[in-house]
């Protein structure tokens, strides 16, 4: 069974509430990384802990974002697509 990733050929949000949440997370992700990372990690940690806070931070961003853009990016639905049916015994 070898199913292929099909790609949306629009991107774009169709409703601007749709384009609205799209932008607001787009802003709102960073946003909160930056302040996480460089206004409260500083005054509660020290600097080692600091460094590891960045470290994990920008990781969990990066997956954050990039999921994010794979949701927009991949079409998730079945149309043209026959899907076998299972019995269950």
């Amino acid at each position: 069974m070898g199913y292929s990733i099909r790609f949306r050929k629009r991107f774009m949000p169709r409703s601007f509430a749709d384009l609205s949440a799209m932008v607001f997370m787009l802003l709102a992700i960073p946003s909160v990384y930056w302040f996480e990372v460089y206004v409260v990690g500083p005054t509660i940690y020290n600097r080692t802990l600091n460094i590891l806070h960045v470290i994990v931070g920008t990781y969990m961003v990066i997956n954050i974002i990039g999921n994010f853009m794979a949701v927009i990016a991949v079409d998730t639905s079945t149309q043209g697509l026959v899907l076998p049916s299972q019995v269950c015994k």
